[in-house]
């Protein structure tokens, strides 16, 4: 046994506490710590970012008035002017632009307009645009900088008149730097990173590449306030500022400090403080250890001899403890238990590996016996065997009898496997009835041969108990190992279904084949799947319209499950109805389609349909006693009504138990809920036990309705239910409508409602209200 974890033993948890409470003392101050600091760093960060904003403001203010006065010099100049007088050559302009724009440094735009404003020449990308702006917003005041918007670029622009001062000028001087070119001095002298944002898209940034800038795309839209962002790991304050620009929204820029930055300075000072807060917790730990060990010592003794004892060491005797308290008492005690376990232990070891009556190893013995042979390179073949009749003789001659067969068979069958070549063949008795015989080495056609030989020796001999003679036979399920399993417990099964198989045929030995246990294969493996169908959302709700045929109107539906299965696609509900109704799963079924009812009856309540929706309730549902709460928590789950719920039950469910079935139809019915009798004339309901039962309607089964056309007698039997349900004042429902003549047949007879194929067909629940509207729609284009 390993030795207990020094966490989970007294004195670790005595330095455990104490650690923790230290713990907990210096997690707080580390902590209030870090937030003082992150809290005055963030206080920093915005009274930088204020004064950046400041900053910004005004070297653009500054910068614009530098690009004002290198435009004015520009447009002073005698060759420019000269180029605008008498006939204007547009290449000249544009030439004489060229060689002045060096003056206009930093601008990169420029272009000349004549007196009224028509473009003459343009140098640099998207000039000709900027001429467009000029012509579009001329307030007066372009010689002041301005910012425009050049397709998604802002750029700063002046205008100024070209020609001497107090004449007339000769034309205009457009200038334009792009705002993303003064971005890096921007940032320098506001000393925070900036990053220019466009209508759609973050244009230019100062911010390291490596950061990344997708991060500053809900700030497209953000207002002016100041958050906090994540880029690249690094956390940033930022704040947007919003430039005017000419004749449309202003230009955003975004300001932005790294909150890690403004921390790091203090990240020695916190270094320290955890350096301090280790050495403490170092040499508080080591005090609470030394002072745990000295109380927990005198116990380790003792925790050392009951870890020899869990060993299975009986022989060393508990030492003694040199003191006269409570631990030596406990120290002897546990010395008197080691002797009494250790005479115990044998008998102990008997029982458990042999089977007391036969003298027989016992199943676990034989499993661990098998481990190891089955493993092998040779295999082995096992036969499981089950005594025929056992039972009947303890029913007539009495358990002593049984007990005695089972004592033959277990002498005859060791003998078998001392007459047999097959090097240490094994013989036990694996409980009740059921014994093995395993053959190493052997193949299925050596095991087949054994099995005979086991039919012959135990029927040679008939046994005679207390003056009766009884013939010993047994069936015989064979597996062979690897053929059929590669460990032991799979072979033990594989062998345990050849034999139950063996005993349903009466063949007399059985060899496994997977044909076998297919069956129970998907057995477990569907009732598995229908589990995880309900957990998994897998189910669907279908309903089916029933026509009133007084009026033709859909007031009614009827509630069908279906299986949306991730791999085999859409299962029908005959394919697994069956299956669930066999296993008691049907309940489970039952519940949820109740729930998916409720749901749906109240979404087509909010808009304005008010369909009644039948739900199937098998015998299964009848008998759970729970099944009036659990119908009630589905309605108020969804807000529903009883009401507005049809409970559908089958004639033979009620046959089933028709005291029970009547008692909980009637709490049903005082609990609001209409009740139906389904498939009505093809089950075992009598006359007397329905005049008894506090249903609302009759169902006639779709025997007699979908050929009612076609067959006089079906059509006559039809109209006696109907008249009898009537008698009953009862309402009478025909499923199976497959055509108009039996629609047309059915309406003749006074039936009530009717539902089938030709009526509408089974569809999704979400698909019911424009079904309806169509219907509808179609009823008053035909009346129309």
């Amino acid at each position: 046994m390993k030795s207990r974890p020094f966490w989970r033993s007294l004195g670790g948890r005595i330095v455990m506490v104490f650690v923790a409470l230290l713990l907990a003392v210096q997690g707080v101050s580390l902590l209030l710590t870090r937030l003082g600091i992150e809290r005055s760093a963030r206080e920093q960060i915005d009274v930088r970012l204020s004064h950046g904003e400041a900053l910004l403001r005004e070297q653009l203010s500054q910068r614009g008035e530098l690009l004002q006065a290198g435009a004015a010099t520009v447009g002073a100049d005698y060759g420019l002017l000269s180029t605008l007088q008498g006939e204007v050559d547009a290449d000249t302009v544009r030439s004489t632009l060229e060689d002045k724009l060096g003056r206009l440094r930093p601008a990169r735009l420029a272009a000349v307009l004549d007196r009224q404003g028509r473009l003459l020449a343009a140098v640099g990308p998207q000039a000709a645009a900027l001429a467009q702006q000029a012509a579009r917003h001329d307030d007066g005041r372009w010689q002041e900088a301005r910012l425009v918007r050049l397709g998604d670029l802002p750029c700063q622009v002046v205008k100024v008149p070209i020609g001497q001062r107090g004449e007339a000028p000769s034309g205009w001087l457009l200038a334009a730097v792009p705002l993303a070119d003064l971005l890096p001095e921007l940032a320098r002298l506001a000393q925070a990173e900036l990053s220019l944002i466009g209508p759609q898209q973050v244009l230019a940034s100062t911010l390291s590449p490596a950061r990344g800038t997708a991060a500053l795309a809900p700030l497209l839209q953000a207002g002016p306030a100041a958050q906090e962002l994540t880029l690249a790991g690094d956390a940033l304050e930022v704040r947007r500022v919003e430039l005017p620009a000419l004749g449309e929204a202003g230009v955003p820029l975004v300001l932005s400090l790294s909150i890690d930055e403004a921390v790091r300075p203090y990240e020695g000072l916190q270094g320290s403080l955890l350096l301090v807060s280790g050495l403490g917790l170092g040499l508080f730990a080591l005090g609470s250890l030394l002072t745990a060990r000295r109380l927990t010592a005198p116990m380790q003794g003792l925790v050392d001899a009951t870890r020899r004892l869990g060993r299975g060491d009986y022989a060393t005797p508990v030492a003694t403890v040199a003191s006269q308290d409570e631990m030596a008492e406990l120290a002897q005690a546990f010395e008197g238990m080691r002797q009494g376990i250790a005479e115990r232990t044998e008998h102990i070891r008997q029982l458990a590996f042999w089977d007391t009556l036969t003298g027989l190893p016992n199943r676990s013995q034989f499993e661990d016996e098998a481990a190891r042979l089955v493993s092998g390179e040779a295999g082995a073949a096992l036969l499981m065997l089950n005594i025929d009749r056992l039972e009947r003789v303890n029913q007539v001659l009495g358990r002593a009898a049984g007990d005695q067969v089972l004592r033959q068979v277990a002498q005859r069958l060791r003998a078998l496997a001392l007459d047999l070549p097959e090097r240490q063949p094994l013989v036990a008795r694996l409980g009740g009835d059921e014994f093995a015989l395993l053959l190493p080495g052997a193949d299925l056609g050596r095991a087949r041969e054994v099995a005979r030989l086991v039919q012959r020796q135990l029927t040679e001999q008939a046994l005679v108990l207390d003056g009766s003679t009884v013939d010993l036979s047994a069936g015989v399920g064979i597996a062979v190992a690897p053929l059929h399993a590669n460990d032991t417990e799979a072979l033990l099964a594989r062998a345990l279904l050849a034999l139950t198989e063996c005993k349903r045929r009466t063949a007399g030995m059985l060899a496994y084949d997977p044909s076998i246990d297919a069956g129970s294969a998907q057995t477990l493996s569907l009732l598995g799947e229908l589990r995880q169908a309900i957990r998994g959302q897998e189910l669907r709700l279908y309903l089916q319209p029933k026509l009133r045929l007084a009026d033709d109107q859909v007031l009614a539906a009827e509630a069908l499950v279906r299986w949306q299965h991730p791999q085999r696609g859409l299962v029908p509900p005959v394919q697994f109805i069956p299956f669930a109704e066999e296993t008691g799963f049907i309940h489970e079924l039952t519940l949820w389609v109740v729930d998916e009812a409720a749901r749906q009856a109240a979404l087509l309540r909010a808009q304005g349909l008010a369909p009644r929706i039948s739900v199937n309730l098998s015998a299964h549902d009848l008998m759970k006693p729970e099944l009036q709460q659990r119908l009630r928590t589905a309605l108020q789950r969804h807000g529903a009504e009883p009401g507005w719920l049809c409970l559908e039950i089958t004639e033979s469910a009620i046959a089933h138990d028709p005291q029970r079935a009547l008692q909980t139809l009637h709490a049903l019915k005082a609990e609001g809920f209409r009740l139906s009798i389904d498939d009505f004339g093809a089950g075992q309901t009598s006359l007397a036990q329905l005049i008894d039962l506090p249903v609302d309607e009759l169902k006639l089964d779709m025997l007699f309705v979908r050929t009612m056309d076609q067959d006089a007698d079906k059509a006559s039997m039809v109209g006696a239910l109907v008249r009898m349900g009537h008698d009953l004042r009862l309402s009478v429902v025909a499923e199976g409508v497959e055509n108009a003549a039996i629609l047309q047949r059915l309406r003749a007879l006074g039936c009530d409602e009717a539902q089938g194929w030709h009526i509408g067909k089974p569809m999704p629940a979400e698909e019911l209200p424009s079904w309806l509207q169509a219907r509808a729609l179609l009823a008053s284009v035909q009346r129309a």
